[in-house]
Order: C-alpha cells, then sequence, then structure tokens
C-alpha cells in the first residue's frame, strides 16, 4: 500500500479536506442559526446534502484504503477512517 501513497498523495488530503469541511458545516449549522439570513441559510440549504454524501464517502473511501494498506496502525488512512468515526459519533451522538 505505500506505493499507492506514494503514487497518489492528494488522495488522503482530500479525504481530511471533506472531513474538515463536513465539521465546519455541521458545527456552524448546530452553533448558529443559520436562517437568520438569506445567505447563510440559502448557502447551507445548497451544501448540506452533498456535504453529507462527500462525508460519507470518504469515511468508506478511507476505511477502503486501510484495509487495502494491510490494516496497519501507522497508515495514514487509520487516522483518518478514526477521524471520520468521531465525526460520526458527534453526528448522530449530537443531533
Amino acid at each position: 500500500m505505500k506505493a499507492i501513497y506514494q503514487q497518489n498523495p492528494i488522495i488522503p488530503k482530500i479525504f481530511l479536506g471533506i472531513n474538515l469541511f463536513f465539521l465546519l458545516i455541521w458545527g456552524y449549522a448546530k452553533s448558529f442559526d443559520v436562517y437568520k439570513f438569506i445567505l447563510t441559510g440559502a448557502f447551507y440549504e445548497l451544501v448540506w446534502l452533498p456535504t453529507l454524501f462527500a462525508f460519507f464517502a470518504a469515511c468508506l473511501g478511507s476505511l477502503f484504503f486501510w484495509i487495502k494498506d494491510a490494516l496497519r496502525l501507522n497508515s495514514v488512512y487509520f487516522y483518518l477512517f478514526g477521524f471520520s468515526v468521531v465525526l460520526l459519533i458527534l453526528l448522530f451522538g449530537f443531533s
């Protein structure tokens, strides 16, 4: 699996970016009234579903690459999957 990471070092960065963007959108929606202003409400309505789908795809993708990496604990995909699991717990635990 080391060869896959060396060939595509952008994949973990994309997964991390998706996870962080999901955390940003979810945290903003939980902290503030997104419908207070028209623009923030419209932006939230446009991005919540694609962000949710991208988050689940990144979670499954990091799991897939971690399994392909022989379930090594020092793999970057292990840490990405762990971060995704923490975000899933936050999403469904504090909804």
